[in-house]
This record gives C-alpha cells, structure tokens and sequence, in this order.
C-alpha cells in the first residue's frame, strides 16, 4: 500500500522534497509495525508563533482515524 502525504501550508518549493522525505520515513515505520496497526508521523518547525507554521504528516490511517487515535491519546494523557 502506498503511504499518502499529507501537507499542509507547505511553500511549493519545499512540497517535492518533503514529500519524498515522508515517503521515505512512512515506508521504514510501515516494514517495522505489526500488521493491523496504524501510525502517524508528525512532522514540523520549532520556533514562533507564526499562524502559518508548516505541519506535515505521514500515515497509513485515514485522517478520520488519525483524529480519533488523537483524541484518545489527548484523553488518556489528561490534557484539556
């Protein structure tokens, strides 16, 4: 199955690079997860307060998946 990238306010002179990055990174954690389990990688820039900050994921859920994962985990770890 091939891993989709997701990007999200990525300059266009960064999408090519990045994209290939994360399939890089989403193929080697795929080969080292059981099957039947999901994963997400988030990937982004330290720094600022910018509004515009770069936030990219790789993943072999779906994103309806993702956010469910996510907001357990938000629950579990008491976060509000």
């Amino acid at each position: 199955m091939k891993r989709q990238v997701h990007l999200v306010e990525i300059p266009e002179a960064m999408k090519e690079a990045v994209t290939g990055r994360m399939q890089v990174i989403g193929t080697a954690i795929a080969s080292r997860i059981p099957d039947g389990w999901g994963f997400a990688c988030l990937v982004f820039p330290f720094g600022g307060e910018d509004e515009d900050r770069t936030l990219m994921y790789v993943s072999n859920a779906d994103r309806a998946q993702i956010v469910e994962a996510f907001q357990e985990w938000i629950q579990k770890a008491g976060i509000n």
